[in-house]
């Protein structure tokens, strides 16, 4: 999120909207939530946000049907070591100032929709499901709903108006 955070520091002045995939995700939502350029965001568009980086550890490795046990603690461990910890994008999205889009394939078995879910009601922002879409293939599988998602929100953010949530 420093890397993120800095090219917003070195963007002109004026509002800037975060759009990330996964990972990319809820780096947006921590930028957006926790960092001294927080107010120049005028909006996050979250594509498969997970809550914490053990949900795709998790089922990456119960993907390729490795022994999750040891594999999982051993990355955890890893990753601890290298600084990242099990940060909360639930939680950050709680303590956004912008609006919110979240867009989550109902079929994602690396990020469970549930997750989105609650990422997208923490921040009172939209949830988008699209039907029969993955982890990675939003705008391949379902492009006209996730431009007409996306033009939404933006014109809604240019309005200063929050976009209304669609409900659960």
């Amino acid at each position: 999120e420093r890397d993120v955070a800095a090219l917003v520091r070195r963007l002109p002045e004026g509002p800037v909207i975060l759009v990330g995939h996964s990972l990319g995700a809820t780096i947006a939502l921590r930028v957006a939530a926790d960092t001294d350029v927080r107010d120049r965001i005028a909006g996050v568009i979250a594509f498969a946000p997970y809550d914490t980086v053990r949900t795709p550890l998790r089922t990456r490795i119960a993907a390729r049907e490795l022994p999750a046990g040891p594999l999982f603690s051993l990355a955890m461990l890893v990753l601890r070591f290298r600084g990242v910890g099990p940060y909360s994008a639930v939680a950050a999205a709680s303590r956004l100032r912008c609006p919110l889009l979240v867009i989550h394939g109902d079929s994602d078995r690396i990020a469970p929709p549930s997750e989105g879910r609650a990422i997208a009601e923490a921040g009172r922002g939209r949830f988008e499901l699209l039907e029969r879409v993955e982890h990675a293939d939003h705008e391949l599988r379902e492009p006209v709903r996730v431009r007409d998602a996306c033009q939404g929100f933006l014109a809604s953010v240019a309005r200063g108006r929050p976009p209304l949530s669609n409900g659960p």
